[in-house]
Order: structure tokens, then C-alpha cells, then sequence
């Protein structure tokens, strides 16, 4: 059963359910989502559940497709399942409509999922400036002919979260900013029901002059594949002088509170450390917690990307590859709800109020509290990157909290 990551649930579709029929259970989650006064902004959520379920949904075919002594693929469903424990799993509906979102136009879909497939042997999506992408290629055509053409590349600046992995060289070119282009001198032919070794990629990363995000394009014939790559400054994070860095929220963070002063919690991600957390993952959850209620209920990132900690930390607002140390760590189960620079997204079963990046006012002073123990991770650059910006953001004038938890609050989330 590839895929079934849940997404969240889009309320319009209940004006879709008539005569006998009684969506009992979505009506009772939108009940609970407007109690917990998310409605506003609930479509956001369902948008960045969606993308974070194609992208999971895109590496398991693509794993499968690389995988030679696999026969064949078979999705179980690519739309929501209301007979078994709400499983809402789908790109489309229960009435096998797409749902009306970005992530789930057919095309977007039709992009990974089709019998011909590049393959770039990637072995991960982050770079360093000054690294040199080294990665093997293959085409698996599973089609009923031939795929022919000479084999080419191309780097470009990444515009939008959804750009299309199909579009055309002169395409590319007139949308982003092109980095690097290459192309081999012959033709290569692909044989149905064969992998063809194409060759590989060296591509130094050596023109980045800020942490920027990519796009790798290859195509050979009509075939196109894409993917995502982000390559960051060398950096070596240190804390500002005006700041205090600290693990848990003890006798000397609470006297630099006390003093008005600036607080970077940053504890360890374990249960001892926050003890009101819950274990994050990179995906949404599998099928349904109704049905597998060992699971967490974390539904993915939902990130603030107008918050100035991103002005030179390029993400989009959903989970994207180069949130996977980040995303598989812990997230805080907060005492009410609050604006959050990296909401952490619930399960409809539970909807708690969670967060792996938050600030707020406490006693007279300022925090910022982190879930993600980056302090453990950088020997990634996305990790060193993402660690330099708060320093930065902590260390200046925009650094103003509007929220406030108070000492108690604090404490319940924070080991002292």
C-alpha cells in the first residue's frame, strides 16, 4: 500500500453530500476546528498537509521505481476513505473529485507518477557553497517504446512551491533565474522495460552568494524529471553577546527574564526536557489515527514564511526535504492557542495547539523557544543556516514578541 499520508479535511466538500447521505464525522470535525478557532485559517492547513502528502507520495514511487527487483507499483486509493475510521487520504475527495487545491491538480501528480521516470541518484537535497553535486543517473521506462534524446540539465532559482516539473527548457528559462545548463553531445536511447544508465552529474556549487533555493531539471526526449536542492552559505554560528542560550528554563534563565532579558531556549529534543511534547515526523500521518492510534497525531510543519527568521532562510510554508532534521525531532503541546513562527499540525482527532518554533513574553523578558535541537544537527548546513538567522533575528531590533506565557505556563514546557 504506497502512500495513504493523511491530509487534512476540506470542509467544502460537505455541501457535496445529498439524500441519504450524512458526513456525521466531518461535520464533528469542523465543529471541533471552529471551537479551537482555527476555521480562518484552516484551508492553510489542508493546503500544507496536501503538499507534504504529494511530496511523500512522490518519494515512495520513485524509491519503488528505482528498486529493480520490484514488479510494479499499486496505489491503494488516491482518494479519502469515509467507510474506515475517516481515513482521509486522498488527492481527491470521496466523491473522486480533486480536491480544489494546488497540491491536488492531476497534473501535479501525473508529474512522478507516469510508467517513464528520470532517475537522479541524489544522495540528499542540501548543499554547502563550494560542494559539487555528484550524482548518478538512470531512466526507468516502463512505456511501450522508446525514449530518445540527448540528455540534459538544468539549474535554475526556484520561484514558486509549485512549479511545474514538466515545463520547457525556454519555459524555465523565461520563469526563473538560471544558474547552470549542460547537455551530452549523443543520443541516448531507452529501451522499454529496461533501466538505462545515463550517466552522472558534476555540478559545482560554487556561484552561490546567499542561501538559495533550486531547481534540477533533467530531460531526455519527452521525458522530464525534477527536484528540489538547496544550497547554503558557509556559516559558523555563534551567539550574540545580547542573547542567552540556554537548555532548559532554570534559576539563571528566569534572573535574565526577570532583568528583561533576551532568552533562545533551545532544549534538548527528548521527552525528559519537554515533558508536554510529542515525537514529530517528517510526513502526515498513515491512513487514519482512528485505525493506527500508536501514532503521534503530528501532521507536519505549517511555517510563518513572512516572519523576518526567513528573509535568508528560503522555505515555503509547508514541509519541504530541507526541514527533515528539523521536522523529526519534538514539538511542544502549548497550554492555549497562539501565533507561531513553525506551527506543528495536529491530527483532526486531537487539534492541540503545538509548536516547534514560538515566541512570546515572559516575566519582563523576551523568548524564543525552539523544539528542534539544532544545536545537535550542525554538521547540516540547512541546520548551521537555519541556527544563524535566529541569532540574527534574536540579536536585532525586530526581535518583539505579542505573545506572553507566563513563568508557570513556561515551566510545564520547559524541564527546569
Amino acid at each position: 500500500e504506497v502512500g495513504q499520508f493523511e491530509v487534512l479535511p476540506d470542509f467544502e466538500e460537505l455541501e457535496s453530500f445529498h439524500g441519504i447521505s450524512d458526513p456525521v464525522n466531518l461535520k464533528l470535525i469542523k465543529k471541533r476546528v471552529e471551537e479551537r478557532g482555527l476555521l480562518p485559517t484552516w484551508e492553510k492547513y489542508v493546503e500544507a498537509t496536501g503538499e507534504l502528502s504529494r511530496l511523500a507520495y512522490r518519494e515512495e514511487i520513485e524509491a519503488a521505481m528505482r528498486t529493480r527487483e520490484l514488479s510494479g507499483i499499486s496505489l491503494l486509493g488516491l482518494q479519502d476513505f469515509p467507510g474506515q475510521g475517516t481515513a482521509l487520504v486522498g488527492m481527491m475527495n470521496s466523491h473522486l473529485e480533486p480536491k480544489p487545491y494546488d497540491f491536488a491538480r492531476p497534473e501535479r501528480f501525473r508529474e512522478f507518477f507516469q510508467e517513464c521516470r528520470i532517475l537522479v541518484k541524489l544522495p540528499h537535497y542540501t548543499y554547502e557553497a563550494g560542494e559539487r553535486l555528484i550524482a548518478e543517473v538512470e531512466v526507468a521506462n516502463f512505456g511501450k517504446g522508446n525514449i530518445e534524446g540527448v540528455f540534459c540539465w538544468t539549474l535554475a532559482e526556484k520561484k514558486s512551491a509549485s512549479e511545474n516539473g514538466n515545463c520547457e527548457p525556454a519555459e524555465i528559462k523565461s520563469k526563473n533565474t538560471v544558474i547552470a545548463t549542460g547537455e551530452d553531445t549523443e543520443i541516448t536511447i531507452c529501451r522499454p522495460g529496461s533501466y538505462t544508465e545515463v550517466g552522472s552529474l558534476d555540478i559545482p556549487l560554487d556561484f552561490v552568494e546567499k542561501n538559495t533555493a533550486l531547481t534540477l531539471k533533467v530531460r531526455i526526449g519527452d521525458c522530464i524529471s525534477a527536484y528540489p536542492i538547496w544550497v547554503y552559505r558557509k556559516t559558523t554560528p555563534v551567539c550574540p553577546e545580547n542573547v542567552y542560550e540556554t537548555r532548559a528554563f532554570d534559576v539563571k534563565t528566569r534572573e535574565i527574564l526577570q532583568n528583561g532579558g533576551r532568552v533562545y531556549l533551545s532544549p534538548d529534543a527528548d521527552k525528559e526536557s519537554l515533558p508536554n511534547s510529542i515525537k514529530t515526523q517528517f510526513t502526515t500521518d498513515f491512513w487514519s489515527v482512528g485505525t493506527f492510534a500508536d501514532q503521534e497525531g503530528g501532521m507536519g510543519q505549517l511555517i510563518d514564511t513572512e516572519h523576518p527568521i526567513f528573509k535568508e532562510f528560503p522555505t515555503d510554508f509547508h514541509t519541504d526535504w530541507q526541514w527533515w532534521i528539523m521536522a523529526s525531532k519534538r514539538a511542544v503541546i502549548l497550554p492555549h492557542p497562539m501565533k507561531m513562527i513553525i506551527t506543528e499540525m495536529d491530527s483532526y482527532a486531537f487539534l492541540r495547539p503545538m509548536a516547534q518554533l514560538i515566541e512570546f513574553r515572559c516575566l519582563k523578558g523576551k523568548v524564543l523557544l525552539s523544539t528542534m535541537e539544532l544545536h545537535k544537527s550542525q554538521q547540516y548546513p540547512e541546520a548551521r543556516a537555519l541556527q544563524a538567522a535566529i541569532y540574527t533575528y534574536l540579536s536585532g531590533e525586530n526581535f518583539e514578541p505579542a505573545e506572553e506565557l507566563t513563568e508557570e505556563e513556561l515551566s510545564t514546557l520547559v524541564r527546569g
